[in-house]
């Protein structure tokens, strides 16, 4: 069925309504038109052939497929109308389109998608992805999906998808590399979402609508390819690696989120919802390094903990990892908004195996297999352990090395509880101390960083001494740790035991 104008009226923009399941093929694309019975095929090779012939025109493809409950597409045509003989995938879509999964269950609709892209037959022999983004697509959507048994990605865009002045591609509200309920893993072979060289995306919202669920697939939940000049994305309001209803896991089979490029992004947010459920993994919850990272923003999300941001689902790995040319990274913000929850995973909390100016401020780090926050000397999670203070601070290395702070004392009185100690860094700068408190230490002794206290500053002459009082603490292990001016964070320091 089609909802449009014929193409020789110069239409800017063609409505099209999948009617079907099937997959025959388009044996008229001049007339601009998606007659009698619409399939997804169909529409998307009539999507190709307006913006070829202008390419200013956009194109929307809903659905209205008869039958009640989910709709399954499950591609295996075709080179011509009738011809069951040749497998292949969808049309790459070269122009921008919107995909209305969500039209399927009627106006207003928001709820679990109700139309699935099943690549199982299709895939078979040409290892493609579910949807196919290429080309100068500039702001296209796909919403409201199942989309699973790819042998590539579920969603590939390497498109533009948008310069920095217009609309990036948007992917809400889809399930990808899950069956319908969201609680069996149907994975693609590749990721579940990757964006191109030269895209960027907007993946989930800060709406329950809007969320992404994006597990089980063989690589990564979303996946940023290097080096990614194409700008700054947004990755918020997910579950990443769990089933829909957060309590479970459904792994990918490497990172939650991978980013190779797209400096600037945002993983998360401090919007109500923006944060993202990334747990579960089979590799870290999230991995930056790549030729086009850093000045990333990631903050308030839940790595390794249930969406009860208590019960344990951690990642095989670390819960951040930053290596290669990651640099000058955000993680978490002195904000409740901000902190992210970082804890069960396999390895440290975040590691920092390369780069400068990673800030890492005001999260919750706990229960983590190694340090909360381990700097590295091989540039990977796969080593770890304490770091060695050294007089002056004047070495060299991922955050400079930068020194932790020496607790001294932790004493009780009169309500508040004043902390003590020393921090022998670089002479004559200008260092923030933050205190954090725990229920218990790691095992080397060093602090976790399980509820974050507050912050004081000190300028450094030698070993300087810095003393701050908080809310009274009882029977909590603390541990600090020194950021200087240029966002270098150290290690936690050693934790000393608060009294009754």
């Amino acid at each position: 069925m089609l909802i449009s104008m014929p193409r020789a009226e110069a239409t800017t923009s063609f409505t099209y309504t999948v009617t079907s399941t099937g997959d025959m093929n388009d044996t008229n694309l001049k007339d601009g038109a998606c007659t009698g019975t619409c399939t997804l095929r169909t529409a998307i090779e009539q999507a190709n052939a307006n913006c070829s012939v202008d390419p200013t025109v956009s194109t929307t493809i809903k659905f209205d497929i008869p039958g009640s409950g989910v709709q399954t597409i499950t591609p295996v045509d075709v080179t011509n109308a009738g011809d069951q003989s040749h497998l292949a995938p969808l049309p790459g879509i070269s122009c921008p389109v919107v995909i209305d999964g969500w039209s399927q269950g009627g106006d207003g609709y928001r709820g679990p998608p109700l139309v699935e892209l099943n690549g199982s037959v299709a895939a078979q022999h040409f290892g493609a992805s579910g949807l196919g983004f290429g080309g100068n697509d500039n702001g296209s959507t796909v919403d409201g999906l199942v989309i699973n048994r790819w042998k590539g990605s579920g969603i590939e865009a390497t498109g533009r998808g948008g310069s920095t002045s217009v609309a990036a591609f948007t992917f809400i509200g889809n399930y990808i590399g899950t069956d319908p309920t969201g609680t069996i893993a149907e994975p693609n072979t590749d990721d579940g979402i990757t964006i191109g060289t030269i895209g960027r995306a907007t993946i989930g919202g800060t709406s329950a609508a809007d969320r992404n669920l994006l597990s089980g697939n063989g690589k990564r939940g979303v996946f940023f390819q290097g080096p990614n000049t194409g700008g700054a994305s947004v990755v918020q309001g997910n579950f990443i690696g769990t089933d829909a209803t957060g309590t479970s896991a459904i792994p990918n089979g490497m990172s939650g989120v991978e980013l190779q490029g797209n400096a600037g992004s945002t993983i998360g947010g401090t919007a109500a919802g923006a944060g993202n459920l990334i747990s579960g993994n089979g590799d870290q919850g999230i991995a930056i390094g790549g030729q086009n990272v850093g000045s990333m923003t990631i903050q308030g999300n839940r790595i390794g903990t249930a969406a009860d941001g208590t019960s344990a689902l951690g990642n095989t790995h670390s819960g951040i990892e930053l290596v290669d040319k990651a640099t000058k990274d955000r993680i978490g913000g002195t904000s409740a908004a901000a902190a992210n929850t970082i804890a069960f995973n396999g390895r440290a909390g975040v590691t920092i195996g390369n780069g400068n100016g990673h800030r890492i401020v005001g999260n919750s780090i706990h229960d983590n297999g190694g340090l909360a926050i381990d700097i590295t000397s091989c540039g990977t999670d796969a080593c770890g352990g304490v770091s060695t203070n050294d007089s002056g601070d004047g070495d060299f290395g991922p955050n400079g090395w930068q020194n932790f702070p020496v607790i001294t004392s932790v004493k009780n009185a009169d309500g508040q509880t004043t902390v003590t100690g020393t921090l022998d860094s670089t002479p004559n700068k200008k260092f923030t101390i933050d205190l954090y408190a725990s229920a218990q230490c790691d095992d080397s002794g060093y602090g976790e960083g399980q509820r974050y206290l507050g912050a004081t500053t000190v300028t450094t002459s030698g070993a300087k001494s810095f003393s701050f009082t908080v809310a009274k603490v009882s029977q909590q292990q603390i541990s600090a740790t020194a950021t200087d001016g240029a966002g270098d964070t150290s290690e936690m320091s050693a934790c000393v035991k608060s009294p009754k």
